[in-house]
């Protein structure tokens, strides 16, 4: 995923398939960029300062100990379910899978530790993740950026350009200026199906969309679109490296990349009417009862 390889080794003894949106990217563990081990006991939790979370029905809380990231996984009846520890770059790790959870048969990355890993080693690889939508036109990525996810335009069709979803671009970095280009990876996490659940594309321009404004289109000039863009971006709020990499990430980008921003006139109207049940309103006699 995102051209990142990840291998996931689990004990014979232990039943399990993966979820419906990793199956699509099984292939040959050859080469892996991340090693994951799995073993069944019953889970230690982190100690030490730890950062708690939500996402699809899942609590989580994830730390540092000792130079290692320990993540902790909660079922909806508050147990712990599953931790996972991994090193610094997320290269290596090992998922602890609880007796009940293991009996469940499920994929032990199954989420939110399968977006987990995968967004933080994609940040330490350099990688810059946005959550926004996808168009595709020519072989080339246009990338929207919308504080509205799941809008609805006036024939009730997903506005933009579909669902918003994680994606990860890329930096393709050549000799010179000239040659750098930036890769658009799609991701299988989104508000809805996707219609590209693993694209690789070239981007071509990002566009924040927002409500108001003056000019329905406006270029950004680079400190305008780093501003713009850093409010889409993912950086984990834990680690405070990633944070300063991420800033000069996102420069590079905005100067490499035609920033625009789209904005929508602010519908402020109140439309009354009287609704009047008799043969007059609707050009015919009601049936008698």
């Amino acid at each position: 995923m995102a051209g990142i390889r990840i291998a996931i080794e689990v004990p014979s003894t232990l039943p399990w398939k993966f979820d419906s949106g990793l199956a699509a990217f099984e292939s040959s563990p050859l080469e892996p960029d991340v090693h994951i081990g799995v073993r069944v006991a019953q889970p230690r939790l982190p100690v030490g300062e730890t950062f708690f979370y939500e996402s699809d029905g899942f609590q989580f809380e994830i730390g540092q100990e000792g130079g290692d990231w320990v993540v902790a996984i909660y079922g909806p009846g508050g147990s712990c379910e599953r931790t996972a520890r991994f090193d610094e770059s997320f290269s290596q790790g090992e998922v602890t899978v609880s007796p009940d959870c293991a009996a469940q048969a499920r994929c032990p990355l199954s989420s939110p530790l399968d977006e987990i890993l995968l967004l933080h080693r994609a940040v330490a690889d350099g990688c810059l993740v946005l959550r926004g939508s996808l168009s595709i036109h020519g072989g080339r990525a246009m990338v929207y950026l919308s504080q509205q996810e799941g809008e609805m335009d006036a024939s009730g069709a997903p506005s933009l350009a579909g669902a918003a979803r994680h994606l990860v671009l890329r930096p393709d970095r050549g000799s010179d200026s000239e040659r750098d280009r930036i890769w658009v990876h799609t991701t299988p996490w989104s508000s809805s199906k996707c219609a590209e659940p693993d694209a690789r594309v070239l981007l071509d321009s990002i566009h924040v969309v927002e409500t108001g404004g003056i000019r329905p289109v406006e270029r950004l000039s680079v400190s305008s679109s780093i501003g713009a863009i850093l409010q889409h971006s993912f950086a984990p709020m834990h680690n405070p490296c990633a944070a300063e990499q991420l800033f000069g990430l996102v420069e590079w980008v905005s100067r490499r990349t035609r920033v625009n921003r789209l904005s929508r006139p602010e519908m402020n109207r109140v439309v009354s009417f009287t609704w009047e049940r008799s043969p007059q309103t609707f050009g015919f006699a009601a049936p008698a009862q």
